[in-house]
Formats: structure tokens, C-alpha cells, sequence
């Protein structure tokens, strides 16, 4: 499951595809975080890959998460805001736990190597009591594979990983006068110290075309902004659900560009 990322004015965003806990399916790591509740949905996904010495995973942004820094960013995860389509102030639930997930199975020993360093997967509970007309369009979403969490971290600093440098400076957006020449260029490979991650939404798909808060010159001027960002995360969404409509995927692509402001 690939994450996709942008770096907005207000953080990193990492969105990848988020999926419903099923009644009777294995949860593994998740198991006892999950207490079964009438008003009380579960889900589950991916947040964000680590980077080691021996294998460095760097998004599509650049950014590398060292696996260091990502073990004290993990616990503070549970509790965050969990809101719908990052809308302010409509939030749906909250993430519950958090853990870290090898996807060729835990090393015996770290200081052997890493081939595939580990993901961060996030368990979210949605509360149905306070919304629970929202849920039949969660659940079809996620049969159609059209079920999104979008993320946001704030690193404290980041390192310039070009060759030669290896500059540090403290975050200041994802452009800023006071970083390196190389840092002024998009999707420079750049390591992303002590993130700070604030919470996060789930996306799923409107009916309607276009953004549920913005009209269309809106939605026209932020999909203009940056034609070439816009052109990536299209074809990166599209990518990840190659069964998506056009339109949905427009959706998908106008959340992200707003939630990373």
C-alpha cells in the first residue's frame, strides 16, 4: 500500500488507503485495542514508512522519516482527531493506536540490515452515535476501494540529503529562504526530524463533483496553482485505485491540495 504525500504551508499530508475492520477477520497487532461497541466503528490503515541506516525509503516528496525518530512520534498517534474530509471542527472520531508493522517480518537483529523497513499502521474509531448517516457512504466506499486517511505531520527540523550538504535548519513550510539552495527545489530528498503528528481526516469520494466546501471557480483556482503537483497526486491517486472515476479522483486530489493549504 503506497502513501501518497504533499507538503503543504501547514505540514506534510500522507494520505493512503484506509479499510474497515470486519467482524471474525485477524487484526493481529490491533486485536486488543478494539472493543466491540453498537456506537463504535472501526478502521484501519497505513500513516507513514520509516527509513533506516540500511534502507532509506524516501516518498515521492522527498521525505525520508528515520525509524529513530518515528519510535517517539508513534505514541503520541492514539488520541488524535480523527475529521471528516478536513472539514474544521467535524470530527467523526479519533485514532486509538498506533504500531509499527515489518512488512518481511521483524529482523532478529537490526544491526544485520533492514531490507524493507517498517510502516506505522493506524487504528481509528469512528463514532457512529454522533453521525451514524455517514456510515453506509464509509462502508461502500471502502467495498469500492475508494476509502482514504489523510494525515498530517510537522517535523521539528530537516536535514538536506543532497550529496555535499547536509545542512540542517528548523522547519519553516516546505519552501522557505532560510534552507539551502537544493531545499528551494521540489521534491528534494530531505530527512524530516521529530514529526509531530496532529491528527488526521478520512476522505471518501462525495457524490457530487468538487470539494463539499468550495464552489467551482474555487475548486478551479486550487487545482491551478500548481499544475504540475496537481498532475503528480492525480496520477498517483489514480495509480493506487485504478478503479476510481475522473471525477473521484478530482475529489481525492482537491481534499489533499487543501488540507496541505
Amino acid at each position: 500500500m503506497t502513501n501518497i504525500v504533499l507538503e503543504g504551508k501547514r505540514g506534510i499530508v500522507v494520505a493512503s488507503q484506509a479499510r474497515v475492520v470486519e467482524e471474525g477477520r485477524e487484526l493481529a497487532w490491533a486485536e486488543p485495542f478494539v472493543r466491540r461497541a453498537p456506537d463504535v466503528k472501526w478502521l484501519i490503515g497505513n500513516y507513514v514508512q520509516a527509513s533506516t541506516e540500511t534502507a532509506s525509503r524516501p516518498n515521492s516528496n522527498g521525505h525520508i522519516f528515520p525509524l529513530a525518530d518515528l519510535r517517539d512520534a508513534v505514541q503520541d498517534i492514539p488520541n488524535r482527531p480523527l475529521n471528516y474530509l478536513h472539514i474544521p471542527n467535524r470530527r467523526i472520531g479519533c485514532f486509538t493506536a498506533a504500531e509499527f508493522v515489518w512488512p518481511m517480518g521483524e529482523p532478529s537483529a537490526e544491526a544485520a540490515g533492514v531490507e524493507e523497513p517498517p510502516i506505522i499502521e493506524v487504528l481509528a474509531a469512528f463514532w457512529s452515535y454522533y453521525d451514524e448517516g455517514l456510515w453506509p457512504s464509509i462502508e461502500m466506499a471502502h467495498r469500492d476501494g475508494r476509502l482514504w486517511f489523510s494525515m498530517e505531520a510537522v517535523p521539528e527540523s530537516l536535514t538536506c540529503m543532497a550529496e555535499s550538504c547536509g545542512k540542517s535548519f528548523t522547519y519553516d513550510g516546505p519552501g522557505s529562504l532560510t534552507y539551502c539552495a537544493h531545499l528551494q527545489r521540489p521534491r528534494s530528498q530531505k530527512t524530516l526530524h521529530k514529526p509531530r503528528f496532529t491528527g488526521g481526516a478520512l476522505i471518501v469520494p462525495p457524490v457530487r463533483p468538487g470539494w463539499v466546501n468550495a464552489n467551482i471557480k474555487e475548486v478551479t483556482q486550487l487545482l491551478e496553482q500548481d499544475l504540475q503537483l496537481t498532475d503528480r497526486l492525480y496520477k498517483e491517486v489514480a495509480a493506487e485505485s485504478p478503479q476510481l472515476e475522473t471525477t473521484e479522483i478530482e475529489n481525492i486530489v482537491t481534499i489533499l491540495l487543501h488540507a496541505g493549504g
